[in-house]
């Protein structure tokens, strides 16, 4: 994961929803978010299973947290625990996808840009500590 890399998904997400297809870039936004907290997760050495959902690469990081304090200045406890229930909401999209067409899906934008603006902010740590 690099600058480029989010900065290029980030456009694309925004292209879709000039467009009009808010759900493209939802999902566009939640796959970037993704990426984002495996790749800090990762480098973290927090945990390499890339079957884990999100929501538990979350809390996994929130107890590391606790045993190492040199992770805080990566990534603040405050700011994860913002990002916990935006994975908890995301879930209830996706499930809702299957019964009819959610209507929430530019309030969900909305608030993955600000998960998106805490993430790469951790992210952008770790790339220039070079970690």
């Amino acid at each position: 994961m690099t600058e480029r890399k989010i900065l290029f998904a980030l456009k694309k997400s925004r292209q879709c929803a000039g467009k009009g297809y808010y759900m493209e870039s939802l999902l566009k936004l939640y796959h970037l978010n993704t990426g984002i907290l495996r790749f800090v997760s990762d480098k973290l050495h927090v945990a390499n299973d890339a079957s884990m959902k999100p929501g538990e690469l979350v809390e996994k990081l929130l107890i590391e947290i606790e045993k190492r304090p040199d992770i805080k200045s990566v990534i603040a406890k405050k700011n994860l625990k913002s990002v916990r229930p935006w994975f908890e909401k995301m879930d209830a999209f996706f499930k809702t996808i299957k019964r009819k067409e959610p209507s929430n899906t530019k309030t969900l934008q909305a608030e993955s840009e600000q998960v998106l603006a805490v993430l790469k902010m951790a992210a952008t740590k770790l790339l220039i500590s070079g970690s």
